[in-house]
């Protein structure tokens, strides 16, 4: 990888003045070189790689976004499909479905990624409706989803908008944020594929 990092403005809260502790600890004006040092890490272990590849990140405290090859856009697979939950919640929220018809195919579709979860997802709202969950998360003219997940294109940096808006509460309302959110903090991984660490696994 050839392109350079680049810090642009990112969704999320206002970026916090210069100088100003944020929550992890470490001021806002003390983060560039830190990002920038992230950045190079993720191109140098990349380095040699035989493939075209984008990383991105999102400073939502400080309100930058880091990108390394930030115009590559790519096929996202199964990292697309949460578009289709958000549109899936959102249909929810509008009274236009119950929470209920949806929770579970959420659900497996955020522990197990079955694709036949994220198509059920959409077959309750439009392509339309799937398209304006990546314009309403900032996503940029680069990245489209065709109406779905399965013909998604995207860029590193608009995938990580599209966390970013669920975070700070432009794409759902609070209760079904934090439900997204929290299927995104547990693992459910089934037994035939637990491959590491396992019970014989020992550090060398």
């Amino acid at each position: 990888p050839a392109a350079a990092a680049t810090a642009t403005p990112g969704p999320g809260p206002a970026p916090q003045p210069a100088g100003v502790t944020a929550a992890s600890g470490i001021p806002c004006d003390a983060r560039p070189p830190l990002n920038r040092a992230l950045a190079l890490s993720v191109q140098v272990m990349l380095d040699g790689f035989d493939g075209e590849w984008g990383f991105a990140f999102i400073d939502i405290e400080c309100g930058v976004t880091i990108a390394v090859n930030p115009d590559y856009v790519q096929y996202p697979a199964s990292a697309g499909k949460i578009v289709s939950a958000v549109a899936a919640l959102r249909a929810v929220q509008a009274g236009a479905i119950a929470f209920e018809e949806v929770d579970q195919a959420i659900r497996e579709m955020m522990h197990f990624s079955y694709d036949f979860d994220a198509d059920y997802l959409e077959s309750f709202v439009t392509a339309g409706e799937i398209d304006r969950v990546l314009a309403d998360s900032g996503a940029s003219e680069l990245s489209a989803m065709n109406g779905g997940w399965t013909h998604a294109m995207l860029t590193a940096a608009d995938l990580a908008r599209v966390w970013a808006a669920i975070l700070d509460g432009t794409l759902l309302e609070p209760e079904y944020a934090e439900y997204v959110l929290e299927l995104a903090r547990t693992d459910v991984i089934e037994v035939e594929f637990q491959t590491f660490p396992d019970a014989t696994f020992t550090m060398p």
